[in-house]
């Protein structure tokens, strides 16, 4: 991919998300020679477990604008409304925890619900703004916290490196190995179940997100979320002495595998198949000899 190329990818998602200078890779000068013009930062900073070139960096840009336009079509009613959108791939940090490389879905239901403000009335409407929206891929792929959700077995817990309008971390709650209709196809999917602004956090990291729970933290991204949020979120570092390592698989992954698979034993589907048949063949000729009758009648 040309220079130019790759540089206006990385500033159109960059723009579509009012990225800060300080964390833009690119910027836009004017000169009266050329015009406006795309030119690379000095110092360009990007959180991501290894360090990316710029086309690598491009590659991602891409795929969150894909993101953004299935957000912005669902908004402007140009999206198909049986379809869930595609936020990302499960990223390496959900891969190392023990999920399964599939396509991380949302609904338009939750998109919606995420977006609309909020209000005492309704605690699942999140007041949280569109470009924060639009970032969700890359959030996802570097939380701050990963733990079992306290809340249900089957799902696990992300704190995220992110605020909402009233500067609440925010949390998101994922469901492996569920399903969702994309691209006029049913697939398997890691499910976002909902993303909002957790409220009384620091009550709620101590109370519900014991040590016990906890699976992975990030020390640098948590003491990053404390400065968003303008406020002390997580107590005593020293209690999670996970050196930012997955100790452990989610109890969700552990209760999907240890479920009870049925078991399929070929006589007994080969019987089966065989009284079906059998079912089928009597059905036929019951259905055979009242033609029959009937015929009869009607030929006296």
């Amino acid at each position: 991919m040309r220079l130019d190329e790759t540089l206006y990818t990385i500033f159109a998602y960059e723009n579509s998300i009012n990225m800060p200078d300080s964390e833009r890779w690119t910027s836009q000068s004017t000169t009266k020679q050329f015009g406006n013009y795309i030119k690379l930062t000095t110092h360009p900073k990007i959180t991501t477990e290894t360090p990316l070139t710029l086309e690598e960096y491009a590659d991602k840009c891409r795929e969150y604008l894909r993101f953004g336009k299935e957000v912005d079509e669902v908004l402007y009613g140009k999206y198909n409304l049986h379809e869930y959108l595609k936020i990302c791939n499960t990223p390496q940090i959900l891969l190392d925890a023990g999920f399964e490389q599939k396509p991380i879905l949302y609904t338009q239901k939750h998109l919606r619900l995420a977006l609309e403000t909020k209000t005492f009335s309704n605690p699942h409407k999140h007041g949280l703004s569109l470009e924060t929206i639009k970032r969700l891929p890359s959030l996802i792929a570097s939380p701050v916290i990963l733990a079992d959700n306290p809340s249900r077995d089957d799902a696990m817990l992300m704190v995220l490196c992110e605020v909402d309008g009233d500067k609440l971390p925010l949390i998101a709650s994922i469901k492996p190995d569920a399903s969702g209709n994309y691209q006029l196809e049913e697939i398997e999917t890691n499910l976002i179940l909902t993303v909002f602004g957790k409220n009384n956090f620091d009550r709620y990291f101590k109370s519900a997100l014991t040590p016990d729970r906890i699976l992975y933290f990030n020390k640098e991204r948590g003491q990053a979320l404390e400065r968003l949020s303008e406020r002390q979120l997580l107590g005593d570092y020293s209690r999670l002495n996970l050196f930012d390592a997955i100790i452990r698989k989610p109890q969700c992954i552990v209760n999907e595998k240890q479920a009870p698979k049925p078991v399929i034993s070929l006589a007994s589907e080969a019987c089966a198949v065989r009284q079906a048949a059998k079912e089928l063949s009597h059905s036929s000729l019951s259905s055979c000899a009242k033609d029959s009758i009937k015929k009869q009648e009607n030929n006296r």
